[in-house]
């Protein structure tokens, strides 16, 4: 299994986010950098990652764009204003062709794109080109980048697969 940092990349293979909900301690670095980055504002509610906190158990859901291959949100676009972008390999929304008619968002079955008022448009994860910003801001490990290549997932470390979470082989 290949470790590839961020920013290397080969045609066809996506570049994603992986999120370790363990090590989060819920900080929301990465919601406001997200924000921050691409609105120039900290608005940690319009990133395109969200942290959902649970103060209860200290376990925290981490959502983003999982740069699904065969993408929902691509699928039910009727503008075609979703496209892979490559390099680097991940979904982006064309906002000169998006109609702002919301069926991606509503497609994404993992709740990850989102709908931003008051401009009335949908948005989702672009990696920052190549250099997600949220994982450099994760001073804890929770994020990684990783790359989904044709012989599976690599970049996750050894300790984070998971089979019954689609990360890994089952044994």
């Amino acid at each position: 299994m290949k470790n590839l940092p961020c920013g290397t990349y080969t045609y066809g293979m996506f570049s994603r986010v992986f999120a370790n909900p363990d090590p989060c301690t819920g900080c929301q670095n990465c919601m406001a950098v997200c924000s921050q980055s691409h609105f120039r504002k900290a608005v940690p509610m319009q990133a395109a990652i969200r942290v959902e906190l649970d103060p209860f158990s200290g376990r925290h859901t981490i959502v983003t764009c999982r740069q699904c291959e065969d993408a929902p949100c691509a699928a039910s676009c009727p503008a075609d204003a979703i496209s892979v972008q490559e390099p680097p390999g991940v979904w982006v929304i064309d906002e000169l062709r998006c109609i702002r008619c919301g069926a991606c968002v509503a497609a994404c079955p993992f709740g990850a794109m989102i709908w931003r008022e008051p401009e009335g448009q949908p948005f989702k994860c672009d990696m920052c080109g190549g250099d997600p910003k949220c994982v450099r801001a994760c001073h804890f490990g929770a994020l990684q980048c990783v790359i989904l290549a044709e012989d599976g997932i690599t970049g996750i470390p050894p300790e984070d697969l998971d089979a019954m979470l689609g990360r890994g082989e089952p044994e």
